[in-house]
């Protein structure tokens, strides 16, 4: 096999090549990215052997039935948010997945202030 982006080139995956663009830039700019779908896990699998420590910004929106999904996931180790078992490559599991996301956040704000500084009502 031959570099990555040569080989998506070579396919004619300009789209593709595109969002391992994206997912590198997260990984540069340490912002984290969610990976939904069989297209952002073909690309995670690209970047992630572009750069190794790329994973590290990242997140899996939920389980898939997809079998390519599932080895994906498996091949590169990142954390999933649901078990939901989604089979779609439309972002529907990253719909899914965001109000758990929010809540997580919002819980680890609120237990990150000292007691005496929540207002009681």
């Amino acid at each position: 096999m031959g570099e990555p982006l040569e080989v998506l080139d070579s396919v004619g995956a300009g789209p593709l090549a595109a969002l391992v663009g994206v997912l590198l830039q997260s990984t540069e700019r340490a912002t984290p990215a969610m990976i939904d779908g069989r297209d952002s896990i073909a690309a995670a699998l690209v970047a992630h052997r572009l750069t190794r420590s790329a994973t590290q910004w990242w997140i899996a929106a939920t389980t898939s039935a997809d079998r390519a999904v599932v080895r994906g996931l498996d091949h590169l180790e990142i954390p999933v948010v649901t078990n939901l078992h989604i089979h779609s490559n439309t972002g529907v599991g990253a719909l899914a997945a965001l109000p758990v996301l929010q809540v997580a956040m919002t819980t680890l704000c609120v237990e990150s202030v000292p007691s005496e500084q929540i207002p009681s009502e």
